[in-house]
């Protein structure tokens, strides 16, 4: 089924919401065709199923559907265009609000052995050391950098 013809056809967007292009039954033209998801996304029914919101505006606007469609600020209920951006789930992924350990850093833990700061990063599902720092502010800073080179736009701005 041709996905993105079928929202052109349905759907209009006003300001990051989808509305209804035409009435039919149970709905009226210009009305909002959008609901809440458990999940907190907000979902329309077209052609039969439930599809993401965000996916159908993304897709409205550039005329395909990527494997996924990240909200860059993190808030998926967010679905300005300037806010959505076609990527792979691992680029997905690594936008999103990492778990702090106990240092309070993300990805920094302190040594006992060596009595340093230990910078590290998970990448293609193995463990990456980026080393050992004096101070917590240092092993930050160096995790920072690494992500920056690796991620590149995809970095975390939570």
């Amino acid at each position: 089924m041709d996905w993105v013809a079928l929202y052109r056809d349905a759907f209009t967007i006003k300001g990051g919401r989808l509305y209804w292009k035409e009435s039919g039954p149970g709905r009226r033209a210009d009305l909002l065709a959008e609901s809440m998801s458990k999940r907190g996304y907000y979902v329309v029914r077209a052609g039969g199923k439930l599809h993401y919101v965000h996916r159908v505006i993304f897709a409205i606007i550039h005329g395909y559907l990527p494997v996924q469609v990240d909200h860059i600020n993190g808030i998926k209920t967010d679905n300005s265009i300037g806010n959505l951006r076609g990527c792979c789930h691992v680029q997905n992924s690594r936008n999103r609000k990492t778990p702090i350990g106990a240092s309070g850093v993300v990805g920094v833990t302190f040594c006992k052995q060596t009595g340093k700061w230990r910078a590290q990063a998970c990448r293609g599902g193995k463990m990456r050391h980026i080393g050992r720092y004096d101070s917590i502010a240092e092993a930050e800073q160096a995790r920072k950098e690494f992500e920056r080179e690796e991620d590149g736009s995809f970095v975390s701005t939570l």
